[in-house]
Formats: structure tokens, C-alpha cells, sequence
């Protein structure tokens, strides 16, 4: 998952963390956020 989004270009990234976070009921912002090194406001 962190080799691919170091790979893609910005709005991608964006994109690609918000769906991955959809996919946890509870708290997935915070943990995408965390896990990818980007920002939780992103």
C-alpha cells in the first residue's frame, strides 16, 4: 500500500488515502493517515 502511494502523483494520493479510509467503520481517517504519513485534513 506505501509503495504504491509514494508513487503517485498528488491529487491521486489524495484520492486513494480517502478510499482506503472509507473501508474502516471507525477511525480509518486517522489510521490512513497515519500508516501513509499524510495529513488526517487531506
Amino acid at each position: 500500500m506505501q509503495e504504491l502511494y509514494s508513487r503517485l502523483p498528488e491529487k491521486s494520493k489524495r484520492l486513494y488515502a480517502g478510499v482506503e479510509a472509507l473501508k474502516f467503520p471507525y477511525g480509518g481517517i486517522s489510521y490512513i493517515a497515519g500508516l501513509l504519513g499524510c495529513s488526517r485534513d487531506t
